[in-house]
């Protein structure tokens, strides 16, 4: 796993934490639902543009028909869940402390995945397993609120928790690629140290040459003045 896409992914949800945390007085559950129904719109409408984009000369998709069709499929799921929620706004409130809870839990997986086997051969300290469990705690606080009426807790919460995550993410992009760089600074030493050895194998070849060919002429002279 790359350090800079780690990165990029912490920034991303240190954003939206923020950004939850500094507004969590304001922003309400029907106030998320509108604006995740019409994020899910755009993203399918922005989806559906970018697959009939991706051709070739020949006008042929380069996702093939199994990622076209899907690549349509959720194009497709992404608009009717976006309109849904934009129609049946009431079915919806009720589901966000759900909702918000479910993410934080796939934050916390995701961080325990990172951490077990997702960044080998790069070891982390064992206590970055404190933010996976503190995210863990955070969507079980979630799951226990009530929408509209919690309105405020549950958005600081899941704001703290997204920010728990991308401060996490964060520390360990940035741990993961200093890794791969020492790594491939090493990986370029070693190579440079076996190109220089290829090229030194001629030289030292001659010098054996020519170091035989002057052992094989002193043995020669030596014969020669026995013979004498």
């Amino acid at each position: 796993m790359k350090g800079h896409k780690l990165i990029f992914t912490a920034l991303l949800a240190l954003a939206a934490g923020i950004a939850l945390i500094v507004a969590h007085r304001t922003v309400s559950s029907g106030g998320v639902v509108i604006a995740g129904g019409v994020m899910f719109v755009l993203a399918g409408f922005i989806n559906v543009i970018a697959f009939l984009s991706s051709r070739d000369e020949n006008g042929k998709s380069h996702l093939g028909s199994f990622g076209l069709a899907f690549g349509w499929l959720t194009s497709g799921a992404a608009v009717v869940l976006g309109l849904s929620m934009l129609i049946f706004q009431s079915t919806f409130v009720g589901l966000v402390p759900f909702i918000f809870g479910v993410l934080v839990v796939f934050g916390a997986l995701f961080q325990f995945f990172v951490l077990s086997v997702g960044i080998r051969p790069v070891t982390l300290p064992a206590w970055f397993y404190v933010f996976p469990m503190v995210l863990v705690g955070l969507a079980v606080y979630v799951f226990m609120r009530q929408s509209q009426t919690d309105d405020r807790m549950i958005m600081l919460a899941t704001g703290i928790a997204f920010t728990v995550f991308g401060a996490a993410m964060f520390i360990e992009g940035a741990m993961v690629g200093a890794a791969n760089r020492r790594q491939r600074r090493e990986s370029a030493t070693a190579g440079e140290t076996a190109v220089t050895d290829t090229a030194d194998a001629p030289a030292k070849a001659d010098t054996a040459v020519i170091t035989g060919n002057k052992a094989g002429e002193t043995t020669d002279d030596t014969i020669d003045v026995n013979a004498k």
